[in-house]
């Protein structure tokens, strides 16, 4: 009996020593830590690195979500309209499952491509032009500023979100972010290998 009781207490020991906390941002994203402490203005966590390594790091509360730790959840964010933090704190809760969500499972590649066929054929066309060369790169991500983001029933994790406004504000605050950065560099990819196939099959030819 006595080593049963040993080996729980062992067991529940080293459980706590190797619990995660957990830092939710208020952009959506979940870092697994250790909280180190909490102070006025930021929060000190200690988390593990790609290679293994230990980092500590603080960031300000104004960037912080909620901390669970021990499986509780501690919330610090709190409305703040001077900040123009109006939303409760459900409503910022849902807010950010639509970042989370965006961030997860809304697809760019239609706009990578198109932004990588449309800069390369321009930059064919354009013969080596530089200015028209870069004209598409340039246009084509403040473009992606424009189109409504449809939000596809695949998208959303919890089906209570469906139709809900607050929840496509915040998925679409991510959603077009990444459609700008596609079409930023299929564009870019696309000038450069346009360019390149001009060099290769239009050379410069020699006074």
């Amino acid at each position: 009996m006595r080593i049963i009781l040993l080996f729980l207490f062992t067991f529940s020991f080293i459980s706590v020593l190797f619990s995660q906390d957990t830092l939710i941002t208020m952009s959506g994203h979940e870092i697994p830590c250790q909280i180190i402490d909490k102070e006025d203005f930021e929060i000190r966590y200690d988390f593990i690195k790609k290679n293994g390594k230990h980092k500590e790091k603080a960031m300000h509360k104004s960037e912080v979500f909620a901390i669970v730790a021990g499986g509780v959840e501690e919330v610090i964010y709190a409305p703040d309209p001077i900040l123009g933090d109006d939303f409760s704190v459900q409503e910022m809760r849902i807010f950010i499952a639509g970042e989370r969500d965006a961030r997860q499972y809304f697809s760019t590649m239609a706009t990578f491509w198109t932004g990588t066929g449309t800069a390369g054929i321009a930059a064919v066309l354009a013969q080596g032009a530089f200015l028209a060369t870069l004209a598409v790169p340039i246009i084509y991500p403040i473009i992606q500023l424009l189109p409504y983001i449809k939000i596809k029933e695949k998208y959303i994790s919890d089906p209570n979100h469906r139709y809900n406004e607050i929840y496509a504000t915040g998925f679409e605050s991510v959603a077009r972010g990444k459609k700008v950065v596609a079409g930023l560099k299929g564009a870019a990819i696309g000038a450069v290998v346009g360019a390149i196939i001009i060099a290769i099959i239009a050379p410069d030819k020699p006074d």
